[in-house]
């Protein structure tokens, strides 16, 4: 298995719903570097979000607009990577502010989650344009799957015991994770694709 890193700071959903941004340039070039070609990119993990989605409106907008820019973006990545099988997705992590004028506040962030579910349920009930079954037509989107969720109310612990604290994140939006914010993100990670049964079949070195 190769990691390739895509992510690109300053770039949201609206960017990568264009098929056409610059985004995607850098994302071949990443691929590239190692030595990976499009043709070989089967799994994907996907996290994305809308920046100050408070000029778009309260929930369900905000949540649906970025739904639609989930689904577009999942149809780019099918058209560019055509072997890509499956994309597991992930809504955002917990915010430590809810001034609307940041870049991604509560309730915002956790209101992400629903434009997770919603994209899946369009591919499970054959709406969205989202077919990955050849047996129903036209292959256009890989199959989606929830990846981890990292979503948590702060300091409250949530069944497994998994928190966010304010130091987890970058002090000046609340919003990036800070080195130990984002290492919590990886073990979640981690863990999901060492238990999950469609990822660790292929995650895990079985020899």
């Amino acid at each position: 298995v190769t990691v390739v890193d895509g992510a690109q700071g300053g770039k949201d959903a609206p960017n990568w719903a264009d098929p056409n941004d610059g985004v995607y340039q850098n994302f071949l070039a990443r691929l590239q570097g190692a030595n990976v070609t499009k043709a070989q990119v089967q799994v994907a993990w996907l996290e994305e979000a809308i920046a100050y989605p408070r000029d778009i409106g309260a929930f369900p907008v905000h949540a649906q607009v970025l739904q639609g820019y989930l689904e577009q973006i999942l149809r780019n990545l099918k058209a560019l990577c055509p072997n890509l099988r499956i994309v597991y997705m992930t809504s955002r992590d917990r915010a430590y502010t809810d001034i609307p004028v940041v870049l991604n506040p509560e309730p915002y962030a956790y209101e992400s989650g629903f434009s997770v579910k919603w994209t899946i349920a369009d591919q499970i009930n054959g709406a969205g344009n989202l077919n990955f079954d050849a047996a129903k037509g036209a292959v256009v989107a890989p199959y989606i799957s929830w990846g981890p969720y990292v979503w948590a109310d702060g300091t409250n612990p949530r069944s497994d015991g998994f928190t966010w604290l304010c130091s987890d994140f970058d002090q000046k939006d609340f919003t990036h994770p800070s080195a130990t914010g984002t290492k919590k993100v990886a073990d979640q990670l981690l863990a999901f694709f060492k238990t999950d049964p469609t990822a660790a079949s292929w995650f895990l070195n079985k020899n």
